[in-house]
């Protein structure tokens, strides 16, 4: 399972697996389904992405004659992901998570592998997270965006003079990639310049 992936909760039985960092991190409770034993191989999404260009651009020599296998990934217990969760943001963050079993879904995780092995994929030289605590530092990396949206509010973006159709683009454009900022809980910063002077900056 690809952990921890960005973004908000989903329906899926696994959500939990990215549900009881991302969460935390952001401040957030959130509420573990499953017991703290239940063992699973997980993978962070760089590794992931690695893992699928690597075994896009093998040759078939390389794949041992057989097109499917299994990428590398971590053996992990959720106990041992919210110790890593604690020792890299602290005894406070781990406080955010609660355990409410939901038999639904534990009956669904107990029918899945407890851990994983990938030979093949090794043979490529595909290796796992080195350990989950490198995979939550690696998540904090990634998402803790700061950005800075810089428009040009000068003379030329008034055009047509009456509508300002340009300056409103760039003021929607800016807009939608912050929308997407936001769903990410990254953080964005609207400044308005003119002839190299800032005119407007937003909170």
């Amino acid at each position: 399972t690809v952990t921890i992936r960005p973004g908000k909760p989903n329906g899926a039985a696994s959500s939990f697996f990215s549900g009881i960092i991302r969460e935390p991190l952001a401040g957030m409770p959130s509420v573990c389904p499953v017991d703290e034993s239940v063992s699973h191989s997980v993978s962070s999404p760089s590794n992931t992405i690695k893992g699928l260009i690597t075994v896009f651009e093998a040759s078939r020599e390389a794949m041992q004659g057989r097109m499917a296998l299994n990428l590398p990934g971590l053996n992990v217990t959720v106990k041992e992901m919210l110790q890593a969760l604690e020792d890299v943001a602290g005894p406070a963050v781990r406080k955010h998570v609660t355990f409410v079993r939901d038999e639904h879904i534990a009956g669904i995780v107990a029918n899945w592998a407890k851990a994983g092995s990938a030979q093949r994929a090794a043979a490529l030289g595909l290796k796992p997270d080195a350990s989950f605590k490198e995979v939550i530092k690696q998540y904090i990396e990634e998402t803790n965006l700061r950005c800075h949206f810089w428009i040009d509010g000068s003379g030329s973006m008034r055009f047509p003079e009456k509508t300002e159709q340009k300056l409103k683009f760039a003021l929607l454009a800016a807009n939608g990639m912050a929308t997407f900022l936001h769903k990410q809980r990254d953080a964005f910063r609207f400044n308005v310049y003119s002839e190299n002077e800032l005119i407007w900056e937003s909170d």
